[in-house]
């Protein structure tokens, strides 16, 4: 009997640790993440780039929670690969690129479609990833979202290199998703499987701002939200 007690009162004993230990534990996470996208939002990179009095304009494109990033199309190397799904002729015009997880992105083309528990997914487990692919004819600056960078030549064909290192696979072939798996709501776009996984520390703003980076320009260290990024 005595040994059933001790049994019985070690076991609440650890059901009552769990309860204080495990939100302790998630206080101090979000505690500790937060602490991190203030300094990586504050931390700059590239900051002593010397911005080019004659460039190439880019555009970054915020909706609130996502900075995609459009290029202009003249410009890109392997443009034939978006052209003919595009169904684009003639010169002109931008390419629009965003990152992004490929259930979550897929799956909610409008706000009004996120489901919590696809962004836990998303958030918390490293997750397959795509890239969206669209064309602007024209992009009106001085737009809510709409920011333009002037860009060198050598910044650009950067650039360009992240975007085609995201999609090419190891015998440089882009996959691109059946248009059968992607929401009317993406009519225009197109999709292809990228390089790398989403997750809580990789996320669409991340990617964005990796570009950047790469291509020596003026960004943020660690940027998982759309602050930081520019």
């Amino acid at each position: 009997m005595r040994i059933f007690r001790k049994t019985a009162t070690t076991g609440k004993s650890i059901v009552w640790r769990s309860i204080i230990i495990l939100p302790a534990l998630l206080v101090a996470f979000v505690f500790f993440y937060g602490i991190m996208v203030v300094l990586g939002g504050l931390i700059s990179v590239n900051g002593s780039r010397n911005v080019p009095t004659d460039g190439e304009q880019i555009y970054l494109l915020n909706n609130g929670y996502h900075i995609a990033i459009a290029l202009p199309r003249d410009r890109c190397p392997y443009a034939d690969i978006f052209d003919v799904p595009l169904k684009l002729s003639g010169r002109g015009g931008y390419f629009y690129f965003g990152w992004g997880d490929r259930q979550f992105y897929l799956g909610t083309p409008t706000v009004r479609n996120i489901d919590i528990s696809m962004a836990a997914k998303a958030l918390f487990t490293p997750t397959p990833s795509v890239l969206e692919v669209s064309y602007f004819n024209k992009i009106s600056e001085g737009l809510p979202g709409v920011s333009t960078l002037l860009v060198s030549e050598k910044e650009l064909s950067d650039l360009y290199s992240y975007v085609k290192k995201s999609i090419m696979g190891s015998d440089s072939t882009p996959k691109q998703i059946s248009r059968d798996d992607i929401d009317q709501a993406f009519r225009g776009s197109i999709f292809f499987e990228a390089a790398g996984t989403y997750s809580l520390f990789k996320t669409c703003n991340n990617w964005t701002s990796q570009a950047l980076k790469q291509a020596g320009i003026n960004t943020h260290i660690w940027t998982p939200f759309t602050w930081g990024v520019e």
